[in-house]
């Protein structure tokens, strides 16, 4: 089960950014070649091993987007997008986030009070509230 994740993942290159050892891959950065195979093993992953009792898949922009779609595809739950800008469409609400390399608000349409989420995004760098 997941092999071919399993194998993109120990082959993808590592370099380093400042301080921090960042690696490169196709789920994560969307480089080299998103191989779609990996794509629907990750999707696969979520839907065997997260709680998808949930009405709504969200993902952060950019690199969640491709997740979301690909577990939204195979569970048929629609997802939606938080976005880094305001558009100001109602219901829209602004929510700060802070990151181990940055900080700032991003947005939220198309939730409501109540709905059940799963959060998907490509990686967690750190784990640091």
């Amino acid at each position: 089960m997941f092999e071919k994740l399993k194998i993109s993942l120990i082959e993808a290159p590592i370099i380093k950014k400042g301080d921090y050892n960042y690696f490169v891959h196709p789920i994560t950065d969307g480089v080299p070649l998103v191989d779609p195979d990996v794509l629907k093993e990750a999707a696969e992953g979520i839907k065997k091993f997260g709680n998808l009792n949930v009405d709504k898949i969200v993902c952060v922009e950019a690199m969640g987007i491709h997740i979301a779609t690909a577990l939204s595809i195979i569970t048929g739950i629609p997802f939606v997008v938080i976005r880094k800008r305001q558009y100001g469409l109602e219901g829209e609400v602004a929510v700060h986030q802070i990151t181990g390399y940055s900080h700032g608000e991003l947005y939220i349409n198309g939730l409501k009070e109540g709905d059940r989420i799963i959060l998907v995004d490509d990686v967690v760098s750190t784990g640091e509230p």
